[in-house]
Order: structure tokens, then C-alpha cells, then sequence
């Protein structure tokens, strides 16, 4: 970690206490914008940030394809999956699976080159959008890795109502995130979520937090997968009559 970056935190952290009384944001706070704006300004830290996500999937990926083999899915739609490398991933696991990435063009541009980089760009397709507004109706089941973390609750609903929307009645929902575990002992997800309310005011969940947010949205959680990462596979199906969701 470089001195800049040290720098960041300390000051993000610096604002917890007005964070705590206020309710707002300490990144925020402390830099007098938000999180994704200020790494839109500075590159050292985008940069840093970018290579520290890349990193992380690597291992995460390593992690959820040994410890699913996504039996029954034919093609999977990974929702704001970006550059991650989960996708590419898991077609690589799995010979006879088909992949979409769902993203923003400018994202997709560059997803391109790495699943052809990774021999796979026969078995993927790339569609574009904004996955808070809707979804590609084109997979019988849908991933989102480390998405429903950044989002509030209310907006966390919306998403996943859209991937029910877009998803058949047989399909599965997989989210790939941390499950804070029950009672107050220290946690690595205890610590992310603090630290998820420091920088975009996000939220790591319990069980129990997953589950309300899935009743809201039209699914059934079926299982939680653990794997050899600080993430787990949250797998859901479809509960609800896409009328019931208006």
C-alpha cells in the first residue's frame, strides 16, 4: 500500500464518527465527494483500486467455480460483472456452458479481448445496459458478483426484481458475496461492512438481511455455498409470478 493510498483511509476513517452521527458518508466527508468520483480524478488511486479488484476476483473466482459446478444451467447472464474475469471463469470450467456479460458499453469494449485472451469468446455474447433500469431477457439464470453490496436496500430490491423480471420461471439467481455470520464475534464481513459504510455507504448482510431482500423481490433462497474465499454463493429461485411484481 502506497503512501497516497494510506492517506486516503486515514482520512475516510477519520470521518467515522460523523458518519455514525450523521449518517452520512465518511469518504464522503472526509473528501468532500464521493468515492467513485474521487477515483475518477486521481488515476494513481483508480489505478490501485483497479488492480486490488483484479487481485481479489482472481481468487474469488479460484474459490466459487471449485466449490459449485453450476449443474443445470445452460446460459448464465453475469450482471456488471465488468473486466472481473468471473464469466470467462466459469465457461472455462464448464465446457458446455454459455456466458453473457451485462454491462455498460464502454465496459464491454474491453471484456471483449479477455475472453478471446482466455479462448472462450465462442461460448460468450456481450449485451449492453444499466442493470438498475433492466436486464437482457436472454439467460436462464443470472450472477452478480459483488454488486448488492453497494447498493441500499431499496435499490438493492429493484435490481434483483429486474433480474426476476427478466428470468424464466425455472432459472436461478447466484450472488456471489459476503454472509455476515450471526452473534458479534469479530468477522472479516463484520469489518467489510464498516468499511463499506466508510467509503460508498454500502452494506454487507446477514442471512437473515438476504432473505428479506429476496421475499421483496420474488425469491426463494434455496442454499448458501461456502467457498475457500471470504465470499459465499447466495443460490435463489424464483418465488413469485412476474404480475405479482407489477
Amino acid at each position: 500500500m502506497g503512501d497516497y493510498q494510506r492517506g486516503e483511509w486515514h482520512r475516510a476513517w477519520g470521518s467515522l464518527l460523523h458518519n455514525v452521527v450523521t449518517g452520512d458518508t465518511a469518504f464522503n466527508h472526509g473528501f468532500e465527494m464521493g468515492y467513485w468520483e474521487y477515483l475518477a480524478q486521481n488515476p494513481q488511486a483508480h489505478e490501485a483500486f483497479n488492480q486490488a479488484m483484479s487481485e481479489n476476483s482472481a481468487k474469488v473466482l479460484a474459490a466459487v467455480v471449485e466449490a459449485d459446478d453450476f449443474t443445470g444451467i445452460e446460459t448464465l447472464v453475469d450482471v456488471g460483472g465488468g473486466q472481473r474475469a468471473l464469466i470467462s471463469g466459469m465457461l472455462k470450467a464448464n465446457p458446455t456452458l454459455r456466458g453473457i456479460l451485462f454491462d455498460q458499453p464502454n465496459v464491454i469494449s474491453g471484456a471483449r479481448s479477455m475472453l478471446q485472451d482466455e479462448g472462450v469468446a465462442g461460448r460468450g455474447d456481450f449485451v449492453s445496459g444499466d442493470f438498475p433500469q433492466g436486464l437482457s431477457e436472454n439467460g436462464d439464470s443470472y450472477v452478480l458478483q459483488w454488486i448488492i453490496y453497494d447498493w441500499d436496500d431499496e435499490s438493492a430490491i429493484t435490481i434483483l426484481r429486474n433480474c426476476r423480471r427478466a428470468m424464466g420461471s425455472s432459472g436461478k439467481l447466484l450472488l456471489v458475496e459476503r454472509v455476515i455470520p450471526p452473534g458479534n464475534e469479530p468477522s472479516e464481513g463484520e469489518f467489510g461492512d464498516i468499511m463499506m459504510v466508510v467509503t460508498v455507504d454500502g452494506v454487507d448482510r446477514t442471512e437473515s438481511e438476504f432473505r428479506t431482500l429476496f421475499d421483496e423481490s420474488g425469491f426463494d433462497l434455496t442454499r448458501i455455498i461456502p467457498t475457500k474465499s471470504p465470499m459465499s454463493i447466495i443460490e435463489c429461485v424464483p418465488l413469485w409470478e412476474i404480475k405479482v411484481l407489477g
